[in-house]
């Protein structure tokens, strides 16, 4: 099935020129064809070159036309958004941090208080 139908405006994105799908044509060989018009020119364009021409900087846009980053581009938001949130409050930092408690890292409040029975 293919992606894009006629008149879809899409991006070239080996030469990142934008155009307008004029003809969708028979899969071959289990890949998906389409002319493509762009500088007043027809272009023969396999489907996995083109991406639609949305705003990608509208999360929803992007979601509803299955326009998805890659991992290292969602590490390096997320990194970034971290290390401009950073919040004074411990039990969020720790709960973010994925810290690991092991029972032998805890002291038990009696001892801190000289309340133990020798």
């Amino acid at each position: 099935m293919s992606h894009f139908i006629v008149g879809d405006i899409v991006i070239y994105i080996n030469s990142n020129e934008k155009g307008v799908i004029t003809e969708v044509c028979p899969p071959a060989r289990g890949r998906q064809l389409y002319k493509v018009s762009i500088d007043n020119s027809i272009r023969n364009c396999l489907e996995s070159n083109l991406i639609a021409d949305i705003d990608l900087s509208d999360p929803f846009k992007r979601l509803e036309q299955g326009v998805f980053g890659n991992y290292l581009d969602f590490s390096r938001l997320n990194t970034s958004f971290k290390i401009k949130n950073t919040s004074n409050n411990t039990i969020s930092t720790l709960k973010a941090s994925n810290t690991i408690f092991k029972a032998f890292q805890f002291k038990h409040s009696s001892y801190d208080h000289g309340l133990t029975d020798y």
